[in-house]
């Protein structure tokens, strides 16, 4: 049993879902995905998607793209092209 602080890593878990209603593995992808957007809504580049998904964190390109659609709605160069036509 890993734990650190003398803490149970499961009540913690707990603990978080309680106070943010969700799990801690989904409020951290939600808030790297949120990161994505401003990468890429920069003006100053048009970053590559695979680079994008390296910066907030993400080790495969297939992982962020999915979780990407899963929160915004479109894939990621979709939502890019879109946003470049503005």
């Amino acid at each position: 049993m890993n734990h650190y602080f003398g803490i149970l890593p499961s009540l913690v878990s707990r603990l978080f879902t309680e106070q943010h209603g969700e799990r801690f593995h989904d409020y951290v992808n939600k808030q790297r995905v949120q990161k994505s957007l401003e990468f890429l809504l920069s003006t100053d580049s048009k970053m590559d998607i695979s680079a994008i998904a390296s910066q907030v964190g993400y080790t495969s390109d297939a992982t962020f793209r999915r979780l990407f659609k899963k929160y915004i709605g479109v894939a990621p160069s979709e939502y890019q092209a879109n946003m470049w036509r503005i």
